[in-house]
């Protein structure tokens, strides 16, 4: 969530659902505001500027397997791009490319790293569908990482309050059955 909040959401007031009250907001994802992200997007990872002190830093799926087994939750997720509802229709697809990637690589450092020091335990491991508010892209996501090895599924954001029912509806018809979905 921290690629969206800080990179295509940050300083916009754009949340992950978003309300079209204005059609001329629907844009593609970039400055139009002088408002610079702090997140930029790269296939490796993504980098952030602290809005604290400037410095940089540097996310991957590995170093946030890393993160979330140390912390000892019980429910981890897969790295991945939550995109801004405004991002276009290609733009979703590079989005959800990229999240399936990292999906594997967290997939990966998760068995690589074992059970979480912090507590002792397997901790589940979820992925999170993506593809925006495009049913073609949100099956294909559900679909690609249902295949996958995954304990449960989160339905990923954006998308409007409107299409959300159909959104999620698309996902959930996609994912194995017998699995947890959030």
């Amino acid at each position: 969530f921290q690629v969206f909040s800080l990179g295509a959401a940050y300083g916009k007031g754009i949340s992950k659902v978003l309300e079209i009250t204005d059609p001329s907001l629907l844009i593609p994802e970039r400055s139009l505001d002088g408002v610079e992200p702090l997140a930029k997007i790269g296939n490796d990872g993504v980098s952030f500027k602290s809005h604290i002190d400037g410095s940089l830093h540097y996310l991957t799926p590995e170093r946030s397997m890393e993160i979330q087994h140390a912390l000892g939750a019980d429910i981890i997720f897969a790295f991945d791009e939550c995109t801004s509802p405004l991002a276009p229709y290609e733009y979703q697809i590079k989005a959800m490319d990229r999240t399936h990637r990292w999906a594997k690589r967290c997939i990966d450092e998760h068995k690589r790293l074992g059970v979480s020091e912090a507590t002792g335990k397997q901790q589940a491991l979820f992925a999170v569908v993506q593809g925006g508010a495009y049913d073609d892209l949100r099956k294909q996501s559900a679909e690609t990482l249902g295949a996958m090895d995954f304990d449960g599924f989160g339905i990923g954001g954006s998308f409007t309050k409107e299409d959300m029912g159909k959104t999620v509806k698309s996902a959930t018809e996609n994912l194995p059955e017998g699995k947890p979905r959030h």
